[in-house]
């Protein structure tokens, strides 16, 4: 199919994708850290929350 998901995979060049994804993740580690998402924070919330 020349519309499908594998025909527009062909048509891209996927170094430059591969590149700019490794920008945005690196640029993300600097601004958020490792623990983006603070999931050392949550587990300890959830703790308390069971444990009353």
């Amino acid at each position: 199919n020349e519309h499908g998901v594998e025909a527009a995979l062909k048509r891209v060049d996927t170094t430059i994708a591969e590149r700019e994804a490794a920008r945005d993740r690196s640029a993300l580690l600097d601004e958020k850290g490792d623990d983006a998402n603070r999931s050392n924070e949550k587990i300890v919330e959830i703790r308390r929350t069971i444990d009353g």
